[in-house]
């Protein structure tokens, strides 16, 4: 692009090369369109620059393609290749459908059947707690095989303690003193 020289909206699909790869965990989709203009770095997001502002590429295919992006929904790519701009890989979800969607610690373990131990993580074997405005899935089998073994721990080290404490008595030691 020459210096100093200003996108439209028109110029959109000019960064746009029909070829990229299949997504090997959607194929059914068809090949990701590959954008040739700015890609984030850090985030992998393909930007458009237009009448001076930077816009997600994203955003603009869905937007001249299916219309106005409603205000309580994202764009999620169905393909998970956030630099992909074709608008069929795209639909409009609501944030929480978006990150359940995607691939943080957060939505892996939010998909999972079950737990470490294998027992299920479902019905009223399944757990949700909310701790400091998380929701956290537990294993009802393991938390009570936890606190069983807490327990049986704790009683154990009482139990050392007083016999300790009995010893050192016996011995003429009292308190703390050696």
């Amino acid at each position: 692009m020459a210096q100093g020289k200003r996108n439209s909206l028109e110029d959109f699909w000019k960064y746009v090369v029909k070829d990229g790869p299949i997504p090997a965990h959607k194929p059914e989709l068809g090949c990701c369109w590959t954008w040739t203009g700015t890609i984030d770095k850090s985030q992998g997001y393909a930007y458009f620059s237009c009448a001076g502002e930077r816009l997600a590429a994203h955003r603009v295919a869905y937007e001249l393609v299916k219309g106005p992006i409603p205000p309580d929904k994202q764009i999620d790519h169905l393909c998970r290749n956030r630099a992909c701009p074709r608008p069929s890989h795209f639909e409009a979800v609501t944030r929480r459908v978006n990150i359940l969607r995607g691939e943080s610690p957060f939505a892996v373990n939010r998909r999972k059947k079950k737990c470490i131990n294998g027992h299920p993580l479902s019905g009223r074997n399944l757990q949700i707690r909310v701790r400091e405005g998380q929701e956290r899935r537990q294993c009802r089998k393991c938390m009570r095989e936890l606190s069983k073994k807490h327990i049986r721990l704790r009683s154990e080290m009482l139990r050392a303690r007083r016999l300790e404490r009995e010893a050192a008595l016996e011995r003429g030691v009292s308190g703390g003193e050696k």
